[in-house]
């Protein structure tokens, strides 16, 4: 991953880790019947399967774990998730490899969009115009 994809990928990560938080937290802690107490919810595979991958470079990581679990105590806060993605950008930037175990926790997809007008596909387009920016005026 490009050093450039980094702080967007944070971000992406902690979107979809931050909401589950309070549950993943303890369950990859030890506490496996928590998960089992929880109805699905959509996102939750995707954020477990993140946070296997994160959690012990999260957990070894002082800074990191007190991001995690300010976050884990309040799932809503922003400030509490900037100082979490603060944390995993750090760690992925130190970490390339990390950042490419978590690309295929996400199953293999390596979209990120970076930069105002930026576009991110997952796939690939034909026979499309993609257009980007404001005020823009499309005649056909």
């Amino acid at each position: 991953m490009d050093a450039s994809q980094i702080p967007d990928f944070a971000r992406q990560v902690t979107e979809a880790v931050a909401p589950f938080l309070p549950v993943l937290e303890p369950v990859l802690g030890g506490a496996e019947k928590k998960i089992g107490e929880v109805m699905a919810v959509a996102g939750l595979d995707r954020a477990k399967s993140l946070w296997r991958t994160l959690s012990s470079a999260v957990m070894g990581h002082d800074d990191a774990r007190k991001a995690a679990q300010e976050v884990s105590q309040a799932p809503d806060d922003d400030d509490a998730k900037a100082a979490l993605r603060l944390q995993l950008r750090k760690l992925l930037t130190a970490n390339p490899g990390l950042a490419e175990e978590l690309v295929s926790a996400l199953g293999g997809s390596k979209v990120v969009a970076s930069g105002a007008g930026a576009v991110a596909i997952g796939g690939s387009v034909t026979g499309s115009t993609i257009i980007t920016g404001s005020g823009n005026l499309v005649e056909r």
